[in-house]
C-alpha cells in the first residue's frame, strides 16, 4: 500500500509542471551554475533554441518572469536590465520540491 502511495505521489508530482517551465529552470540553473547572471529576455532566446515550437510568438520576456515568479525566482533590475534573481539555494529547493533533475546537488 505505502508503494502504490509513494507512487502515485511521484507520478502527481512529474504531472504538475508544465514542459516550459521546465526547460526554463533546467537553463537558468546551467547559467547559475555557471556564475553568470541571465535576464529574461536571454532565456527567452535559450528556451527557443532548445524548443522553439513551446517558445513561439505567444512567448515574451514578461512571460518568461510571470512563470519563474510561482517559483519565488524574482527579476531585479541591474544595469537597465531585468535579472532573474536565482541563487543555488532556490534552485536545490525547487529542484527537491518538485522532483526534477536541475543537475544540482543532493538531487
Amino acid at each position: 500500500m505505502e508503494e502504490h502511495a509513494a507512487a502515485t505521489v511521484e507520478a502527481n508530482r512529474e504531472d504538475t509542471m508544465p514542459d516550459a517551465d521546465e526547460t526554463l529552470l533546467t537553463i537558468l540553473a546551467d547559467q547559475v551554475k555557471a556564475g553568470q547572471y541571465i535576464n529574461c529576455k536571454g532565456l527567452l532566446n535559450m528556451a527557443r533554441e532548445q524548443d522553439a515550437d513551446t517558445f513561439g510568438r505567444m512567448w515574451s520576456p514578461n512571460r518568461v518572469g510571470a512563470v519563474l515568479r510561482p517559483y519565488g525566482i524574482e527579476t531585479r533590475k541591474s544595469a537597465g536590465q531585468r535579472l532573474a534573481d536565482a541563487r543555488l539555494k532556490d534552485l536545490e529547493r525547487i529542484q527537491s520540491s518538485y522532483g526534477l533533475d536541475l543537475g544540482l546537488l543532493p538531487f
